[in-house]
């Protein structure tokens, strides 16, 4: 999340983190400095992360189910499967833009901000200039997945459900499936192990191997 953030140069960052006063921390394009805590970190085993940047949340964040700019982004992604009365890629260009106005506007952005942010956005050109499909899906789902913060679960659903954003998707040494899941894929079901097939309670093969589809959300 923060790369990204830091990356686009997100009005958004000091929304979701808080400023960082390690001297591991780097300046950012707010003129604060920050510095995340990579995934997986133990903090009672390691202290050198506990002046690293924290989530902007307190016991007075609220949590919601979904907000105004999730909407704007499923409804991107329904214009650009042709679902619905408003379909084709100008309307789901025009919604994915939408979408990342309502999240700004929800965070206090100021509009000027925004538009600044959206105006230079690479992710536009997929929309503009006769992007595939795929490549419009994967702006829709990054930005919604940046919109979602701090919701996690939702956030995570949405990667293994699109495999998008792309930061896990190019593993270092694969993806450790033995070649059952493509190394740019991310594993997302573990197999039963093999003496599952003596389980005397399992069902018929035909009945336990019919495949659970989910290719027309792809």
């Amino acid at each position: 999340m923060f790369s990204y953030l830091l990356g686009y140069q997100d009005p958004r960052l000091s929304a979701y983190f808080e400023a960082s006063p390690s001297a591991y921390a780097v300046a950012a394009f707010d003129g604060k400095n920050y510095q995340a805590v990579p995934p997986g970190n133990a903090n009672q085993q390691n202290t050198i992360y506990t002046d690293f940047s924290k989530p902007n949340i307190t016991s007075n964040t609220p949590t919601y189910w979904m907000r105004a700019s999730e909407v704007y982004f499923l409804r991107a992604e329904a214009a650009l499967r042709g679902w619905g009365n408003e379909t084709g890629t100008a309307v789901a260009g025009r919604l994915y833009e939408d979408g990342v106005r309502a999240s700004m506007d929800y965070y206090g952005i100021a509009s000027d901000k925004a538009e600044e942010y959206i105006d230079h956005l690479e992710g536009k050109k997929a929309f503009k200039e006769g992007g595939s499909r795929e490549e419009q899906l994967e702006q829709i789902i990054t930005q919604k997945w940046l919109a979602v913060y701090p919701n996690g679960n939702e956030g995570w659903a949405e990667v293994r459900r699109t495999d998008y954003p792309r930061y896990l998707l190019l593993p270092r040494y694969g993806n450790n499936s033995s070649g059952e899941v493509e190394n740019t894929k991310l594993i997302k079901r573990v197999s039963y192990p093999n003496s599952e097939s003596r389980n005397p309670n399992k069902p018929a093969y035909t009945q336990g191997t019919k495949a659970v589809s989910y290719t027309h959300l792809r």
